[in-house]
């Protein structure tokens, strides 16, 4: 005896096929909406550590060269940004 499909009614083998489908534009979403993380290097990229952490999104790193900088420095209202010094294992 043969069934019939009416419309909207998915066989095993489409129901399959529609899972894969959700999960893999679930997949090509999560992996759109993540940014990858860069380094930002202080003072080739920006000539500030100020103007580093400005221009960081979240996982960015900031990379300050050694010398010497005079400046007050606000934190910028943004999660998970690394500030740090090329060779030193502490900032002072």
């Amino acid at each position: 005896m043969m069934s019939t499909l009416h419309k909207g009614q998915f066989t095993p083998y489409r129901r399959g096929a529609m899972r894969r489908l959700i999960l893999l534009f679930a997949l090509i979403f999560t992996l759109s909406t993540h940014s990858h993380a860069t380094t930002i290097h202080v003072p080739d990229d920006q000539p500030t550590i100020q103007a580093g952490l400005n221009a960081a999104i979240e996982g960015d790193t900031v990379l300050v060269a050694s010398g010497t900088y005079y400046e007050n420095i606000v934190w910028p209202a943004v999660n998970e940004i690394k500030l740090m010094g090329v060779g030193r294992r502490t900032v002072s």
